[in-house]
């Protein structure tokens, strides 16, 4: 899921899971046959619960957790999964740091394809896309897995069989915790110089072209209409493009304020 392509995105390990497989550890270590006692609960339910199993081991590609010596170990600290915040941020920064896994390829792909994404009427008919596109071997299951992890860490919503992208709650977590070390709160910024800051820290929306898609507009637009940052368009300054949308008023944009509520 989370190491090299083509490592299949299973949708047992939900993001629930997984978090649950670490706070099963913050209190002690556990070995193997304790895990798996815990887990599966009866000796004979290995099969029902083989879900389970795959979030430990999705768990350990993530480095959240670790197996030496046949003992299962938490690698991160506890506050890192007291909440559901804190753990999303803390997968974020494991989950998109690896460009070769099959999460990263399935997500730079899906983002990066715009509202083409909404050809394919199903899972099955994305996954034949991902494949065209040249990310080989791509089932529906891997889709099926992939949706789960990309809506949890925010890179849109999942409504019937699609995922709207917007890329809200993943900027919003960046900027929550990266921002203030290289700008200030409530000043205002060149937007050349924001997007070339933003999209180092989330590669996963870079795109070729070095266009701003889908998704990462929709980010700014709605953290504009939430009032965590707002955005102008000075007279003869060089604009920055967002994905064209013709009914909103925000298209081009010269200036940001990100504004110290995005923190909250």
């Amino acid at each position: 899921m989370f190491i090299e392509h083509y490592d299949h995105m299973r949708p047992g390990p939900t993001p629930e899971r997984v978090l649950a497989i670490c706070r099963l550890l913050s209190s002690n270590p556990l070995t193997e046959e304790e895990m798996k006692d815990r887990i599966y609960l009866t000796k004979t339910a290995a099969t029902k619960f083989a879900d389970e199993w795959d979030a430990v081991k999705a768990a350990t590609e993530l480095g959240l957790i670790s197996f030496k010596d046949n003992v299962y170990t938490l690698s991160v600290d506890p506050s890192q999964i007291a909440t559901t915040v804190a753990f999303r941020r803390a997968v974020a920064t494991r989950a998109f740091s690896n460009k070769k896994s099959t999460f990263f390829r399935i997500s730079q792909w899906y983002i990066g394809s715009n509202e083409a994404v909404f050809n394919a009427s199903n899972w099955e008919d994305k996954a034949a896309a991902a494949v065209k596109a040249g990310i080989d071997k791509i089932r529906d299951n891997d889709m099926l897995g992939w949706r789960f992890w990309a809506s949890f860490l925010g890179l849109g919503y999942v409504h019937g069989t699609e995922l709207i992208p917007n890329m809200y709650i993943r900027v919003k977590d960046v900027l929550a915790t990266e921002f203030s070390k290289s700008f200030a709160f409530d000043e205002e910024i060149p937007a050349a110089d924001f997007f070339n800051w933003l999209l180092a820290k989330i590669p996963e929306a870079k795109m070729p072209d070095d266009s701003i898609n889908l998704a990462l507009s929709s980010a700014i637009r709605t953290l504009r209409d939430t009032k965590e940052i707002d955005v102008s368009k000075l007279m003869d300054a060089v604009p920055m493009y967002l994905y064209n949308i013709p009914e909103d008023s925000t298209n081009q944009i010269s200036h940001i304020i990100v504004k110290e509520a995005v923190c909250k």
